[in-house]
């Protein structure tokens, strides 16, 4: 039995590794959809998709993931889960409605906790020893899905931002590495994030 069709949708540094993950972890990736090179300018820590072309996987180059013909071509591709992941744009409802099994995301923040734009930077600000990564379902609100799960990492009082985002991102490798196998299976957990 053929394996369910995943896409995803990224850009920086953070959604290279998470692709490279599922990769390693024999994920069927039917599409990837990554910014246009003039676009690119406009992401932080952006990382180039084009070598994945090289390995002759099925790479788009798009200025809006939520233009009706680039959710038409995602539908053709008939995914059963996409991730999105280092990507600056809210998914639309008709492109959340296209896979199967939904669309999952990362936030860098222990979730609810942090809502919202530039996680790592407020991070610093706030003054935290303490915050992490997590994994959740996308939905219409701007991370409030369901966590499917979290992965903490210690935040030293002279860190950097980018020494942060290097953190984040081991920590969103390591999410995918735990839960893509039990995405796929079906058995991921699926917890209320609460609002208090």
């Amino acid at each position: 039995m053929s394996r369910p069709g995943v896409v995803f949708i990224g850009t920086e540094e953070i959604g290279w590794r998470c692709l490279e993950a599922l990769l390693e972890l024999d994920a069927r990736v039917v599409g990837i959809f990554t910014l246009t090179e003039a676009r690119a300018k406009e992401a932080v820590a952006f990382r180039s998709f084009r070598p994945f072309l090289d390995r002759s996987l099925p790479v788009e180059f798009v200025d809006d993931i939520n233009a009706p013909e680039v959710i038409e071509r995602i539908r053709s591709l008939r995914p059963v889960l996409a991730y999105e992941i280092g990507w600056s744009q809210i998914l639309s409802k008709p492109l959340l409605e296209t896979p199967t099994d939904g669309c999952v995301g990362m936030h860098c923040s222990l979730l609810p906790r942090h809502r919202g734009r530039a996680p790592v930077p407020w991070s610093i600000i706030f003054g935290l020893r303490k915050s992490g990564m997590s994994l959740f379902h996308l939905s219409a609100g701007p991370d409030d899905g369901d966590l499917i799960g979290q992965s903490t990492f210690a935040i030293q009082p002279d860190d950097s931002a980018t020494e942060v985002y290097a953190k984040s991102v081991d920590a969103a490798e390591q999410l995918v590495r735990i839960y893509h196998p039990q995405l796929e299976a079906g058995t991921a957990p699926r917890v209320r994030q609460d609002p208090r």
